[in-house]
């Protein structure tokens, strides 16, 4: 609803997850970790709309282009090299404090052989997309859902088929998320405070590169101010309903784009689509593949 750019989709992103880990990574009990995270994203709202009531999200536009082309490619490529070992059924190896380049390496020599069904399943998502997207564009139909048809199909023939050993996302529960307010001291947000302001930081990059690559191929004019002001809020409301902290999905964005949505009421339908599909079809939901999804 506070969103200045039309087509940019917030949510848990590749960047935002790996600092969160490495902040919570030494906490062992699960519940003060689960805490923690909460937390962060209370923290992290705060920050941000801060940061644009003083409107110092203003500074952001000497950001140049180079800058925002350099962040783009190397979160995309953040995005394939982490789901490389999904696409090819491999285990993720190492350690939460190991470099991310090191984890790959051992998920790709130590992860075990590659898993052939996976691998099909991989690939054969792939290439559904991109004849139904080839097909939509040749027969002048934009409204065909060609990501939502291959996730649908290739789940229902994955189950069909009783493919062993390919990994699907897993039990997901049929309800959503319930108001709850973080147990917090002040001690406690002290110790956390300059992570959260990294985070935070990094999270506003983030969000205003991929709005302003987005504006710069649709030919828009952003708020930068406007754009801080909608990812502090979106934190900020998502600390209330154990929420992990998110940005601009540069995943979600693409596909919101290549989906041909035109205003931010893409966002709005998206987050009730996912709401019904999560109190309605959850349990079938858990069979999507996950090489389907990396793929």
């Amino acid at each position: 609803f506070f969103d200045s750019s039309r087509q940019l989709i917030n949510g848990p992103t590749n960047a935002i997850s790996i600092a969160v880990l490495s902040v919570t990574a030494a906490i062992a009990d699960p519940g003060d970790k689960i805490n923690t995270i909460i937390v962060m994203s209370l923290l992290i709202g705060c920050i941000q709309t801060a940061i644009a009531l003083l409107r110092l999200g203003d500074i952001t536009k000497y950001i140049s282009h180079s800058v925002i082309v350099g962040f783009t490619v190397g979160a995309s490529l953040l995005l394939v090299i982490d789901q490389m070992k999904n696409l090819l059924g491999k285990k993720a190896m190492g350690g939460v404090h190991d470099h991310f380049l090191m984890r790959f390496w051992r998920s790709m020599t130590e992860g075990g052989d590659v898993h052939l069904y996976t691998l099909w399943v991989g690939l054969a998502s792939i290439a559904l997309v991109l004849g139904l997207r080839w097909a939509k564009q040749r027969l002048h139909f934009p409204l065909l859902p060609e990501l939502l048809i291959t996730v649908i199909s290739v789940s229902a023939i994955t189950a069909l088929l009783g493919l062993e050993g390919v990994g699907v996302v897993g039990t997901i529960p049929a309800s959503l998320p319930s108001f709850h307010f973080p147990h917090t001291e002040w001690v406690f947000i002290k110790e956390i405070a300059p992570s959260a302001l990294a985070i935070a930081t990094l999270g506003l990059l983030e969000a205003i590169a991929m709005a302003k690559s987005i504006a710069s191929a649709k030919r828009q004019q952003l708020d930068l101010n406007q754009q801080c002001l909608s990812e502090g809020l979106a934190n900020m409301g998502g600390g209330f309903f154990q929420c992990i902290p998110g940005s601009g999905s540069l995943t979600r964005s693409a596909i919101n784009t290549q989906a041909g949505a035109i205003t931010q009421w893409s966002g709005v339908f998206s987050a009730v689509a996912v709401a019904a599909i999560v109190l309605l079809f959850a349990p079938l939901a858990q069979y999507i593949p996950k090489a389907c999804l990396a793929g």
